[in-house]
């Protein structure tokens, strides 16, 4: 199989994990596991979008922006549309409620996006404008990693917050991770984890490598942003050393949802799970709603967030919601209505190896 065509099992279980730690921030009260993934979900997700940034080489300028804009702008309208639709008919919401909605979907910028786990859908549009951009311009991929790590310091050392609609400084904000893993799969395409000569080096560091980031993973768990500045006796870090820690745990993050892929990539159920990642973050919000309801019709009442149960079974919880959302949503809208994703019959034909 060609590598544009390639398929990789460990790259969907890492989306699928990213998109578990979105529905579960997304929980109210859920304590250690949104500290967990306040500061891990983003760069995993973004990393295994760069992985496959390489693929853009065969394609026009105009054929990129198209694709891109087909297989996210379009799902991130149409899904937005459809919960408005559901929230209309389920909640009676007023004129100016509707109103409300449509101007946040329109924004779509984070914090301002009326559905909150799709604003990452405008802004991985701009971030792949950028990167594809950069890499036609700056031609070498050392100087658009670099350019990518400068930008994302500057826009998170000069506003933290989102300000510009449909993510676009957010999208600098977070490319950098997007470029890790466009590096990470440039390496690996050339051959350089491969290397005979370099193959215990390699085994050594990356046992190392991910040991280190399941400790820091532990930490960010328990403690949060101020355990590393407190061991050395600092209670109030400043911006920039905690922007910096945000950095680690993101990276720790990224190393150990990898090494967790490896050890799923042979489960079928959550490989086909996380080929569908689009689908489960676009219908979060109504399977949530969604599927409470069913079973509450049948007399089976789902524990709400924030209640005494706790987080681990809110955690566990998140997972089964994920599962319904493939089975009620993702394999009928990938099936039958593959519009709705930005997809046609000619793509489908196109992309069978895919």
């Amino acid at each position: 199989m060609q590598e544009r065509k390639k398929r990789y099992d460990w790259l969907d279980i890492m989306k699928l994990i990213g998109i578990w730690l979105m529905y579960v921030t997304h929980y109210d009260g859920m304590g250690r596991y949104g500290m967990v993934g306040q500061y891990t979900l983003l760069g995993i997700l973004f990393f295994a979008s760069g992985f496959t940034a390489f693929r853009a080489k065969e394609k026009t300028w105009k054929l990129f922006t198209k694709e891109k804009f087909l297989r996210l702008m379009v799902p991130y309208f149409l899904f937005g549309l459809l919960i408005l639709a559901v929230r209309v008919f389920l909640f009676e919401l007023t004129i100016g409620d509707m109103i409300q909605w449509g101007k946040g979907l329109l924004y779509g910028a984070r914090n301002v996006c009326p559905v909150a786990a799709m604003w990452f859908l405008p802004c991985l549009f701009f971030m792949e404008i950028y990167h594809e951009a950069a890499r036609r311009l700056l031609k070498k991929p050392i100087f658009v990693w670099g350019l990518a790590a400068l930008v994302s310091a500057a826009v998170k050392l000069i506003h933290e917050g989102a300000v510009l609609p449909w993510g676009m400084d957010m999208a600098g904000r977070f490319w950098i991770y997007y470029a890790i893993g466009d590096a990470a799969s440039w390496c690996y395409r050339k051959g350089v984890f491969q290397a005979p000569h370099r193959m215990k080096a390699l085994h050594i560091g990356g046992v190392i490598g991910i040991a280190a980031s399941w400790y820091v993973l532990y930490v960010n768990f328990y403690y949060g942003l101020g355990y590393f500045p407190s061991l050395f006796g600092v209670t109030e870090p400043s911006y920039l050393v905690l922007s910096m820690i945000t950095f680690l745990y993101e990276c720790s993050g990224i190393v150990c949802a990898f090494s967790a892929a490896l050890l799923f990539q042979k489960s079928r159920l959550l490989c086909a799970m996380g080929r569908s990642t689009l689908v489960l973050c676009t219908t979060e919000q109504l399977t949530k709603v969604l599927l409470p309801l069913a079973l509450a019709s049948i007399g089976f009442t789902m524990p709400d967030s924030g209640t005494e149960i706790g987080a681990n079974v809110m955690a566990i919880q998140a997972f089964f919601m994920m599962l319904a959302g493939y089975f009620l949503f993702a394999r009928p809208m990938e099936r039958y209505f593959p519009w709705m994703l930005g997809r046609w019959e000619s793509d489908r034909h196109r992309e069978s190896g895919n």
